[in-house]
């Protein structure tokens, strides 16, 4: 993936200084409740923990974070669910958002990830219609926790898998 001409990736990792993960982790919680979907203070404590900052991808330009994406493995070697995708209003619709999920997929493929979950709130079209142009299917809609919006699931399969299990959790999500 080439690099974007506007944008500088940071990735907060334990050998960055305590004082400069703690302020990367304020800004990226100040950014999610500003321009993520649907993302309240608490929600931002919940998916930013101060000291450990490893899942997540944060683009960044001249006035800050530009965008940046969750990355959580799951528990099997093959897969994994991208989450809290957002870009700053005044990026959005000049290639930052097909920049970071492209980003994203080939740090996941690197990892040996081939199948991609994105839960998305039904009524986030945008995110929906980033994450289709990135490949993903929907493959589901419904609600984590009563009262709380629907989301709808996609998936993106990278290629055909080689083992069992991988094969069954494959199938399962409609590959052929």
């Amino acid at each position: 993936m080439a690099a974007h001409p506007d944008l500088r990736k940071i990735s907060p990792n334990p050998a960055v200084p305590l004082l400069r993960r703690l302020g990367v982790a304020q800004d990226l919680r100040r950014f999610l409740i500003a321009y993520g979907d649907d993302v309240t203070p608490a929600r931002a404590a919940a998916a930013v923990p101060l000291l450990d900052l490893s899942a997540w991808h944060i683009y960044v330009d001249g006035r800050g974070i530009a965008a940046a994406v969750k990355l959580a493995l799951g528990t099997d070697w093959y897969s994994c669910t991208l989450k809290n995708a957002a870009v700053r209003p005044d990026l959005r619709g000049k290639g930052v958002g097909k920049f970071v999920y492209a980003d994203a997929l080939d740090h996941v493929a690197s990892r040996g990830c081939h199948i991609v979950m994105a839960d998305i709130n039904h009524d986030n079209e945008p995110s929906i219609k980033a994450a289709a142009r990135a490949g993903f299917k929907i493959v589901d809609r419904f609600c984590y926790k009563n009262g709380e919006k629907p989301v709808v699931v996609m998936h993106r399969v990278r290629s055909r898998p080689t083992e069992r299990n991988e094969c069954l959790a494959f199938m399962r999500l409609g590959g052929r």
